[in-house]
C-alpha cells in the first residue's frame, strides 16, 4: 500500500485500506479494524463516490454486530441494504441481508433470519455466488 500514492490512485488506495480493515475484522481483530476503519473514514468522504460510502456503512454495521450493538448494526445494514438497491447493486444488497440476517440470529429473532436467508439464496445462486448461496443456506438451517 505504501507504494501507492492517494494523489495518482485514490480509489485503488481506499479499496486496499476497505479490504484491510474488512480481512481484520473477520479474522477478530476488531480494535484493529475499528483503528483503521476510524483513520480511513476521511478517505471515503473525501472521494465521494455513493458505493464506497455505503461499503463504510456496510464496516460500520459489520462492526457494530461483531461489537454486540446489534441495534445500530441492523440500522446501517438495512440502510445498506437500501443504498445497494438504489444504486442497482443486487449481488451486495443480497450480501448485506445475509448480514442483517446474521444480527437476527443474534437478537433471536430465528424466524426473521429464515425468511431473509431464504430470500438472498436464489439471488445469490443467480449471480454465482456459491459460497455465500451456501452460508445462507447453513444460516437458514441453523435458525430453523
Amino acid at each position: 500500500m505504501a507504494l501507492v500514492s492517494w494523489e495518482d490512485h485514490p480509489a485503488l488506495v481506499l479499496s486496499a485500506k476497505h479490504n484491510m480493515v474488512s480481512f481484520l475484522a473477520v479474522s477478530g481483530d476488531l480494535q484493529r479494524a475499528k483503528d483503521l476503519l476510524g483513520d480511513s473514514r476521511r478517505l471515503y468522504i473525501d472521494l465521494g463516490d455513493r458505493t464506497y460510502l455505503l461499503r463504510l456503512r456496510w464496516l460500520d454495521g459489520y462492526l457494530a454486530r461483531q461489537l454486540g450493538d446489534l441495534k445500530t448494526s441492523e440500522t446501517l445494514l438495512l440502510m445498506t441494504r437500501d443504498g445497494f438497491l438504489e444504486q442497482g447493486l443486487e449481488l451486495d444488497a443480497a450480501l448485506a441481508l445475509l448480514e442483517i440476517a446474521e444480527v437476527y440470529v443474534s437478537q433471536g429473532r430465528t424466524s426473521d433470519a429464515r425468511k431473509l436467508a431464504a430470500e438472498v439464496i436464489p439471488v445469490l445462486e443467480s449471480y454465482g455466488a456459491h459460497r455465500q448461496a451456501e452460508a445462507a443456506r447453513r444460516l437458514f438451517r441453523l435458525a430453523g
